[in-house]
C-alpha cells in the first residue's frame, strides 16, 4: 500500500527512492519524494518534503541501511500500520 506522507530532514540529507526511513516506531521504504523543500516558520525546526512510502519489515533492513530522515506524518492521518489493523 502506497501512503502519502511528510518526510523531515534530520541533518544527513534527503533519502533517495528505495531508501528506508523510520517513523512512529514503524519502518517505511521511500517510493517517491517531491522536489520542493518546505522551510519551517519556526527557527530550528527541520525542513520537510512530501513523499510517498510503503510499510517495510524491520528484518528487511539492516540498521546501517536506515536513513536518518524521518517519516513524520502519514496523510491522511487516519492511516494505520498493518500491526494496528
Amino acid at each position: 500500500m502506497i501512503i502519502e506522507c511528510k518526510i523531515e530532514e534530520r541533518g544527513n540529507g534527503w533519502p533517495n527512492v528505495g531508501d528506508y526511513c523510520a517513523g512512529g516506531g514503524e519502518l517505511f521504504r521511500v517510493v517517491s519524494i517531491e522536489s520542493t523543500i518546505h522551510t519551517p516558520a519556526s527557527p530550528g525546526a527541520p525542513e520537510w518534503r512530501y513523499g510517498a512510502v510503503e510499510w517495510a519489515d524491520w528484518e528487511d533492513c539492516p540498521e546501517s541501511d536506515q536513513h536518518s530522515a524521518a517519516v513524520v506524518a502519514l496523510l491522511p492521518s487516519t492511516m494505520r500500520s498493518p500491526t494496528e489493523a
